[in-house]
């Protein structure tokens, strides 16, 4: 026989939380994209894009950071701060205008770096994002 108990109810799961992240590196004299090569000492502008795919994701903090292949050295410019590698960035979505933000970004020696930002959420999702340039003089 069939028992027809009603089910026990449960509480829905939370919604799982995600969002898109990359960046590029563009010119800051002719605000054009930068493909594969920089200047050693020469300022550029980093565009960090960020998506959340829920309006939950828009009200968390984020931390960003990036890094360098060991042999390479650079400095990185937010709010009139400069950051070096590693260092922990704390944003809120809100500091991304039409899903961007910007900082500021000076290679300190010249050679081959792979340049990787990643970024982390509240919930702890990471997401990182790496490119390959070339600093020359």
């Amino acid at each position: 026989m069939l028992d027809l108990q009603p089910m026990e109810k449960s509480e829905p799961e939370p919604p799982i939380l995600d969002y898109n992240f990359m960046y590029r590196i563009n010119s800051i004299d002719t605000v054009t994209v930068i493909q594969d090569s920089i200047k050693v000492n020469k300022p550029v502008l980093i565009e960090l894009y960020l998506l959340p795919f829920d309006t939950l994701g828009r009200d968390q903090l984020y931390v960003i950071s990036f890094n360098l292949n060991e042999q390479m050295d650079a400095d990185l410019m937010y709010k009139n701060r400069s950051f070096r590698a590693n260092d922990p960035i704390v944003v809120r979505y809100s500091e991304f205008i039409n899903r961007k933000l910007y900082m500021g970004f000076v290679p300190l020696n010249k050679g081959k770096i792979d340049l990787t930002f990643s970024c982390r959420d509240e919930s702890g999702r990471r997401k990182i994002y790496k490119k390959e340039y070339v600093v020359g003089p």
